[in-house]
Protein backbone atom coordinates (compact mmCIF):
# COMPACT_ATOMS: atom_id res chain seq x y z
CA UNK A 1 0.00 0.00 0.00
CA UNK A 2 1.94 3.81 -0.89
CA UNK A 3 1.20 6.08 1.89
CA UNK A 4 2.01 9.43 -0.18
CA UNK A 5 0.21 10.73 -2.94
CA UNK A 6 3.32 12.77 -4.16
CA UNK A 7 4.84 11.24 -7.87
CA UNK A 8 8.31 12.87 -8.37
CA UNK A 9 7.88 13.33 -11.65
CA UNK A 10 8.57 16.36 -14.79
CA UNK A 11 5.71 17.79 -16.25
CA UNK A 12 4.47 20.97 -16.83
CA UNK A 13 2.20 20.95 -13.65
CA UNK A 14 4.78 20.30 -11.46
CA UNK A 15 6.11 23.24 -12.69
CA UNK A 16 4.02 25.80 -11.82
CA UNK A 17 4.04 27.78 -8.90
CA UNK A 18 2.43 26.16 -5.67
CA UNK A 19 0.51 29.51 -5.38
CA UNK A 20 -0.99 28.89 -9.13
CA UNK A 21 -2.08 25.15 -8.01
CA UNK A 22 -3.93 26.13 -4.96
CA UNK A 23 -6.33 29.14 -6.98
CA UNK A 24 -6.86 26.03 -9.72
CA UNK A 25 -7.98 23.50 -6.80
CA UNK A 26 -9.86 26.71 -5.63
CA UNK A 27 -11.69 27.63 -8.48
CA UNK A 28 -12.64 23.61 -9.15
CA UNK A 29 -13.75 23.80 -5.12
CA UNK A 30 -16.41 27.27 -6.47
CA UNK A 31 -17.40 25.41 -9.37
CA UNK A 32 -18.35 22.07 -7.46
CA UNK A 33 -20.19 24.26 -4.67
CA UNK A 34 -22.04 26.50 -6.86
CA UNK A 35 -23.06 23.77 -9.91
CA UNK A 36 -25.98 21.66 -8.79
CA UNK A 37 -28.29 20.80 -11.42
CA UNK A 38 -25.74 21.35 -14.45
CA UNK A 39 -24.94 18.08 -15.16
CA UNK A 40 -23.45 18.48 -18.28
CA UNK A 41 -21.04 21.38 -17.62
CA UNK A 42 -19.89 19.17 -14.26
CA UNK A 43 -18.95 16.31 -16.86
CA UNK A 44 -17.16 18.68 -19.17
CA UNK A 45 -15.25 19.76 -16.13
CA UNK A 46 -14.30 15.89 -14.94
CA UNK A 47 -13.24 15.27 -18.14
CA UNK A 48 -10.87 17.81 -18.01
CA UNK A 49 -9.43 17.15 -14.47
CA UNK A 50 -8.73 13.85 -16.22
CA UNK A 51 -7.00 15.15 -18.99
CA UNK A 52 -5.29 17.37 -16.38
CA UNK A 53 -4.13 14.13 -14.83
CA UNK A 54 -3.00 12.61 -17.90
CA UNK A 55 -0.77 15.03 -18.69
CA UNK A 56 0.37 15.69 -15.07
CA UNK A 57 1.12 12.01 -14.96
CA UNK A 58 -0.94 11.72 -11.85
CA UNK A 59 -3.50 9.12 -13.11
CA UNK A 60 -1.91 6.83 -11.63
CA UNK A 61 -2.70 8.01 -8.66
CA UNK A 62 -6.50 8.32 -9.47
CA UNK A 63 -6.24 5.04 -9.97
CA UNK A 64 -5.69 4.23 -6.24
CA UNK A 65 -8.61 6.51 -5.29
CA UNK A 66 -10.95 4.79 -7.85
CA UNK A 67 -13.36 2.31 -5.04
CA UNK A 68 -13.82 5.45 -3.17
CA UNK A 69 -15.02 7.39 -6.12
CA UNK A 70 -17.11 4.28 -6.73
CA UNK A 71 -18.17 3.71 -2.92
CA UNK A 72 -19.18 7.38 -2.80
CA UNK A 73 -21.02 7.62 -6.60
CA UNK A 74 -22.78 4.62 -5.73
CA UNK A 75 -24.25 5.69 -2.15
CA UNK A 76 -24.96 8.73 -3.15
CA UNK A 77 -27.25 7.92 -5.90
CA UNK A 78 -29.02 5.12 -3.34
CA UNK A 79 -29.27 7.32 -0.94
CA UNK A 80 -30.99 10.77 -2.73
CA UNK A 81 -33.54 7.67 -3.93
CA UNK A 82 -34.54 6.55 -0.93
CA UNK A 83 -35.31 10.24 0.87
CA UNK A 84 -35.91 11.96 -2.53
CA UNK A 85 -39.35 11.89 -4.93
CA UNK A 86 -39.52 13.02 -7.92
CA UNK A 87 -42.12 13.73 -10.45
CA UNK A 88 -40.76 11.74 -13.95
CA UNK A 89 -41.96 8.60 -12.95
CA UNK A 90 -39.54 5.39 -14.55
CA UNK A 91 -39.99 1.71 -13.08
CA UNK A 92 -42.55 1.38 -10.40
CA UNK A 93 -41.66 3.90 -7.19
CA UNK A 94 -38.79 5.28 -9.15
CA UNK A 95 -38.15 8.70 -10.26
CA UNK A 96 -35.74 10.56 -12.51
CA UNK A 97 -34.83 13.19 -10.41
CA UNK A 98 -33.77 11.81 -7.66
CA UNK A 99 -31.03 9.61 -9.69
CA UNK A 100 -29.87 12.80 -11.43
CA UNK A 101 -29.09 14.16 -7.72
CA UNK A 102 -27.86 11.53 -6.77
CA UNK A 103 -25.55 11.65 -9.79
CA UNK A 104 -25.08 15.27 -9.43
CA UNK A 105 -24.24 14.88 -5.95
CA UNK A 106 -21.31 12.32 -7.14
CA UNK A 107 -20.05 14.59 -9.88
CA UNK A 108 -19.12 17.27 -7.15
CA UNK A 109 -17.66 14.84 -4.93
CA UNK A 110 -15.40 13.53 -7.71
CA UNK A 111 -14.19 16.52 -9.26
CA UNK A 112 -13.49 17.48 -5.88
CA UNK A 113 -11.29 14.11 -5.15
CA UNK A 114 -9.85 14.36 -8.66
CA UNK A 115 -8.57 18.01 -8.37
CA UNK A 116 -7.18 17.69 -5.08
CA UNK A 117 -5.51 14.33 -5.45
CA UNK A 118 -3.64 16.11 -8.63
CA UNK A 119 -2.73 18.80 -6.23
CA UNK A 120 -1.29 16.76 -3.67
CA UNK A 121 0.38 14.44 -6.29
CA UNK A 122 1.83 17.27 -7.71
CA UNK A 123 3.26 19.32 -5.07
CA UNK A 124 5.53 18.81 -1.88
CA UNK A 125 4.09 19.95 1.47
CA UNK A 126 6.66 22.10 1.97
CA UNK A 127 5.86 24.32 -1.56
CA UNK A 128 1.85 24.37 0.23
CA UNK A 129 3.04 25.72 3.26
CA UNK A 130 4.98 27.89 1.59
CA UNK A 131 2.77 28.89 -1.07
CA UNK A 132 -0.04 29.52 2.04
CA UNK A 133 2.67 31.99 3.73
CA UNK A 134 3.10 34.16 0.59
CA UNK A 135 -0.86 34.34 0.01
CA UNK A 136 -0.75 35.71 3.71
CA UNK A 137 -1.94 32.70 6.10
CA UNK A 138 0.39 33.12 9.29
CA UNK A 139 3.24 30.72 9.57
CA UNK A 140 2.26 28.91 12.09
CA UNK A 141 -0.92 28.15 10.00
CA UNK A 142 0.55 27.16 7.21
CA UNK A 143 3.22 24.57 9.09
CA UNK A 144 0.01 23.15 10.88
CA UNK A 145 -1.82 22.89 7.27
CA UNK A 146 1.74 21.00 5.96
CA UNK A 147 1.83 18.86 9.19
CA UNK A 148 -1.75 17.56 8.87
CA UNK A 149 -1.07 16.23 5.35
CA UNK A 150 1.96 14.62 6.83
CA UNK A 151 -0.25 12.80 9.51
CA UNK A 152 -2.30 10.99 6.97
CA UNK A 153 0.55 9.01 5.51
CA UNK A 154 2.15 8.38 8.64
CA UNK A 155 -1.30 7.05 10.82
CA UNK A 156 -1.46 4.39 7.20
CA UNK A 157 2.72 3.74 8.40
CA UNK A 158 1.55 2.97 12.03
CA UNK A 159 -1.41 0.60 10.93
CA UNK A 160 0.38 -1.12 8.45
CA UNK A 161 2.93 -1.46 11.14
CA UNK A 162 0.67 -2.50 13.79
CA UNK A 163 -1.17 -5.07 11.14
CA UNK A 164 2.49 -6.67 10.45
CA UNK A 165 3.71 -6.76 13.63
CA UNK A 166 0.64 -9.23 14.49
CA UNK A 167 0.38 -11.02 11.69
CA UNK A 168 3.87 -12.59 12.57
CA UNK A 169 3.00 -13.55 15.71
CA UNK A 170 0.04 -15.67 14.25
CA UNK A 171 -3.09 -13.33 14.16
CA UNK A 172 -5.22 -14.29 11.17
CA UNK A 173 -6.87 -11.26 9.59
CA UNK A 174 -7.89 -12.60 6.69
CA UNK A 175 -10.81 -15.38 7.13
CA UNK A 176 -13.63 -14.81 8.01
CA UNK A 177 -17.05 -12.85 7.01
CA UNK A 178 -16.81 -9.31 6.61
CA UNK A 179 -17.98 -8.46 10.04
CA UNK A 180 -15.42 -10.86 11.96
CA UNK A 181 -13.14 -9.71 10.13
CA UNK A 182 -14.03 -6.28 11.28
CA UNK A 183 -14.28 -7.10 14.59
CA UNK A 184 -10.24 -8.65 14.58
CA UNK A 185 -9.35 -5.28 13.49
CA UNK A 186 -10.82 -3.35 16.52
CA UNK A 187 -8.27 -4.55 19.57
CA UNK A 188 -5.29 -3.36 16.94
CA UNK A 189 -6.61 0.18 17.54
CA UNK A 190 -4.94 1.02 20.76
CA UNK A 191 -1.67 -0.09 20.08
CA UNK A 192 -1.92 1.97 16.26
CA UNK A 193 -3.72 5.05 18.34
CA UNK A 194 -0.52 4.51 21.31
CA UNK A 195 2.21 4.50 18.47
CA UNK A 196 0.73 7.72 16.93
CA UNK A 197 0.41 9.64 20.34
CA UNK A 198 4.12 8.72 20.92
CA UNK A 199 5.22 9.90 17.32
CA UNK A 200 3.47 12.87 18.06
CA UNK A 201 5.35 13.48 21.05
CA UNK A 202 8.47 13.32 19.14
CA UNK A 203 7.33 15.60 16.09
CA UNK A 204 6.50 18.28 18.97
CA UNK A 205 9.97 17.62 20.81
CA UNK A 206 12.09 18.18 17.73
CA UNK A 207 10.46 20.93 16.43
CA UNK A 208 11.03 22.78 19.68
CA UNK A 209 14.37 21.63 19.87
CA UNK A 210 15.00 23.24 16.70
CA UNK A 211 13.80 26.87 17.51
CA UNK A 212 10.19 26.50 16.90
CA UNK A 213 8.60 29.69 17.21
CA UNK A 214 11.80 31.72 18.52
CA UNK A 215 11.94 34.06 16.02
CA UNK A 216 9.04 36.07 13.63
CA UNK A 217 11.33 36.49 10.82
CA UNK A 218 12.32 32.67 9.37
CA UNK A 219 14.96 32.61 6.79
CA UNK A 220 13.98 30.32 4.09
CA UNK A 221 15.21 28.05 1.08
CA UNK A 222 12.41 27.60 -1.02
CA UNK A 223 12.03 30.76 -3.15
CA UNK A 224 8.67 30.86 -5.29
CA UNK A 225 8.88 32.73 -8.73
CA UNK A 226 5.78 32.96 -10.87
CA UNK A 227 5.73 32.32 -14.78
CA UNK A 228 4.09 33.11 -17.38
CA UNK A 229 2.15 30.20 -17.41
CA UNK A 230 1.52 30.80 -14.06
CA UNK A 231 -0.32 33.87 -14.89
CA UNK A 232 -2.20 32.19 -17.72
CA UNK A 233 -3.41 29.26 -15.37
CA UNK A 234 -4.24 31.96 -13.15
CA UNK A 235 -6.21 33.81 -15.41
CA UNK A 236 -8.00 31.24 -16.57
CA UNK A 237 -8.97 29.74 -13.04
CA UNK A 238 -10.13 33.46 -12.04
CA UNK A 239 -12.36 33.01 -15.52
CA UNK A 240 -13.74 29.74 -14.97
CA UNK A 241 -14.87 30.43 -11.50
CA UNK A 242 -16.97 33.41 -11.91
CA UNK A 243 -18.48 32.18 -14.96
CA UNK A 244 -19.76 28.93 -12.93
CA UNK A 245 -20.85 31.64 -10.17
CA UNK A 246 -22.98 33.71 -13.42
CA UNK A 247 -24.14 30.24 -14.75
CA UNK A 248 -25.25 29.37 -11.01
CA UNK A 249 -27.25 33.03 -10.36
CA UNK A 250 -28.77 32.84 -13.91
CA UNK A 251 -29.81 29.18 -13.86
CA UNK A 252 -28.55 28.19 -16.66
CA UNK A 253 -27.96 24.60 -18.58
CA UNK A 254 -30.02 23.68 -15.49
CA UNK A 255 -30.56 19.45 -16.81
CA UNK A 256 -33.56 18.71 -14.33
CA UNK A 257 -36.17 20.58 -12.48
CA UNK A 258 -37.26 19.95 -8.74
CA UNK A 259 -40.97 20.13 -7.20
Amino acid sequence: MYKYFYLDTDSFFHRLDPRTKLLITLSHYIILGVFTRQLYLMLIVLALEIVLAYISRTIINLKRVLIVIVALSITSIVSWMLISKGHTPLIGPITLEPILQGVSAALRATIGIVISVILLSTTRNEELSKALVKIGVPYRGGFAFSSALRMAPTLIGVCLTVVAAQKSRGLDLESGSLLTRIKKYIPLLAPAVLLTIRSTERFAMAIESKGFGYQSQRGEYLILRMSKADYIFCAISILMAVAAIIIAIKGWFIVYTLN
